[in-house]
């Protein structure tokens, strides 16, 4: 069965194709960033809040998200009691 998982403002990711989370900024980061606009495989969920992680998708997608890595990778390993953590970030999101 295919599970996904929720990267933030209504986009959800498939788990088994992630392949890497870091933090915006980072030269690797930007190497992702700058390599998947020129493919055409970018995609911005952050509706224009500040951007905390980036998601690498094992065809090369790269996402940028509005939730913390860490946040993340407890959404991608189903850790029990994340849930009011990501309601805390989501509603900080709103105020950026």
């Amino acid at each position: 069965m295919t599970q996904f998982a929720n990267v933030g403002l209504g986009t959800v990711v498939q788990k088994a194709r992630v392949i890497l989370i870091t933090v915006p900024g980072t030269i690797t980061a930007t190497r992702y960033i700058e390599g998947a606009k020129k493919r055409n495989k970018f995609h911005n969920a952050t509706l224009n809040h500040r951007q905390r992680s980036v998601i690498v998708m094992d065809d090369g997608t790269v996402i940028i998200s509005t939730i913390k890595p860490m946040t993340l990778m407890k959404r991608m390993n189903d850790v029990e009691g994340v849930d009011k953590e990501i309601e805390e970030e989501e509603i900080d999101d709103e105020s950026d």
